[in-house]
């Protein structure tokens, strides 16, 4: 609570706005479920913002926080062209996805590069889906939910082990080995 006191504190003193400690508390306590550096974050960010002109009320972090989805759709469109145009050179793709991680987790929504790559999908359908897939990982991210790992949307059940002298297969769908 102790970086969020601090961002708070700022803000209050960039609007000019007395902070009480119990004006703290009640932001806490509404806010307290976001993870703290996000809150941090969306403080810094709405003060950026050209229609920030009064002191953050709960709903102004929040929304800073979760977004808009149309801005995130609308960018995620603009990465899916990029990625298309550059579609069968995985090397070029790589450095996109490997910028943006939210690229790299819409390009799996459509079942990962080689998929896409040779997909014989209306692109139409295939632009909406990234691009819903990357507003949904950007608010992810903005929500502090992100863990930098690749996602593995799904796994195909691996190869069957000998064990003794039965075979299994390990893997199920959704599991790590």
């Amino acid at each position: 609570m102790k970086d969020f006191t601090r961002a708070l504190t700022a803000c209050a003193v960039a609007y000019g706005v007395p902070l009480a400690p119990e004006r703290i508390e009640v932001y806490w306590q509404i806010l307290g479920n976001y993870p703290e550096h996000g809150l941090v974050a969306a403080i810094a960010q709405y003060m950026r913002l050209p229609t920030s002109r009064w002191f953050p009320v709960p709903a102004d972090l929040i929304a800073v926080m979760e977004g808009e989805t149309g801005d995130d759709e609308a960018a995620g469109e603009v990465v899916f062209g990029s990625i298309a145009r550059v579609s069968s050179d995985s090397h070029a793709v790589a450095l996109i996805t490997d910028a943006d991680p939210a690229a790299a987790v819409a390009l799996q929504a459509l079942g990962g590069w080689y998929v896409f790559s040779n997909s014989d999908e209306r692109p139409q359908y295939q632009r909406r889906t990234f691009a819903r897939a990357y507003a949904h990982a950007r608010k992810q991210e903005r929500l502090g939910l992100a863990t930098g790992e690749r996602p593995q949307l799904a796994r195909r059940i691996g190869q069957p082990e000998q064990i003794g002298p039965a075979t299994i297969r390990t893997g199920a769908l959704g599991e790590q080995p």
